[in-house]
């Protein structure tokens, strides 16, 4: 995909369990909102990452870093939007499997109606410039309009 074309950037090796990052939406106050949406079987949840503190890109970011060590690193490599509502945790088996656990909840913040949904999408290492690259794309358009 070119710069100008990209939508949404799909995470994942496996068809049947990915996640989706979609073009980031703004509020009112202008902060950015990322669409985020996991699917694996028939789980099937959305969420979005509130990015009130930081750009959208950081996101970008976190897949960036782990593109530079996509040989392998230890232990997690940990992400998650301002208000908690996505969270990601990478992990390399250093031998090229990389696997992110992928967990999205609603803003009830345990209250009724409250949920929570949590998937690992594994990846394939050599994928993560590509992905990091496509993410930077689609989220820079997020930081133009601000």
């Amino acid at each position: 995909m070119f710069e100008g074309d990209v939508d949404e950037v799909r995470i994942g090796m496996d068809p049947n369990a990915f996640a989706v990052v979609s073009r980031p939406e703004l509020d009112s106050h202008g902060c950015g909102r990322i669409p985020v949406r996991i699917e694996a079987g028939t789980l099937r949840a959305s969420s979005m990452a509130e990015m009130v503190l930081r750009p959208s890109t950081d996101l970008a970011a976190y897949f960036e870093d782990m593109a530079r060590g996509w040989r392998g690193w230890t232990g997690n490599k940990v992400w998650n939007d301002d208000e908690a509502q996505v969270k990601l945790s990478a992990t390399h088996d250093g031998k090229g499997a990389v696997n992110l656990e992928v967990v999205l909840q609603d803003m009830g913040y345990q209250g009724p109606g409250h949920w929570r949904a949590r998937t690992v999408v594994p990846i394939e290492p050599g994928a993560l410039d590509g992905i990091a690259h496509e993410l930077r794309a689609l989220l820079s358009s997020d930081l133009e309009r601000r």
